[in-house]
């Protein structure tokens, strides 16, 4: 080989390196659906009232909850790093709309992939529906509540007024 082949082939392999366009990471051969729903710190069905860092953060109206840890009305999922100058291969973009959310949950910080089990709602989705979904509390009902008035504190009331009432009876008759 001469002296200009070898200088050459540095320079052939760094353009080769450089004219490949970079590859993003693909996810890991993920379980059936409903195994990954089950293997999800947190499932649960929402709406998206906000996005942020290039629809990479939303936030979340709760409407029944799957599995997990008890959610509040409305969350937070991090579907990409929070700095908004940073990027990885999995990032999740969100779009206003119902969404089916499997998260993984690190305390009190929900975050989502591309590789994870969340995906738009579609009717089909229902048949993966749990027996039994929770509902978290609303903002005009803190307690989870129905928001009818407590069936106690009408009893409570009622036997109050009728004390009153006896009271007031009882105390005209002396009086007269």
């Amino acid at each position: 080989m001469t002296l200009q082949t070898l200088r050459a082939i540095p320079v052939a392999v760094v353009a080769t390196l450089l004219a490949t366009a970079p590859t993003s990471a693909s996810c890991a051969m993920p379980p059936s659906f409903p195994e990954h729903l089950r293997s999800s710190d947190v499932v649960f069905v929402g709406r998206v009232i906000n996005l942020e860092n290039h629809d990479r953060t939303a936030t979340f109206q709760v409407e029944e909850q799957w599995s997990g840890a008890a959610l509040p009305a409305s969350v937070t999922v991090l579907g990409g790093p929070p700095d908004a100058t940073s990027a990885s291969s999995v990032d999740r973009t969100f779009a206003k709309g119902r969404y089916l959310v499997a998260a993984s949950a690190a305390g009190a910080t929900l975050t989502d992939s591309a590789c994870s089990a969340t995906r738009p709602w579609t009717d089909e989705l229902a048949q993966f529906r749990p027996a039994e979904v929770r509902i978290p509390p609303t903002a005009e009902e803190p307690d989870g509540g129905s928001g009818s008035f407590p069936w106690f504190l009408g009893v409570i009331a009622a036997v109050a007024v009728v004390a009153v009432a006896a009271f007031t009876l009882t105390s005209s008759r002396r009086t007269a």
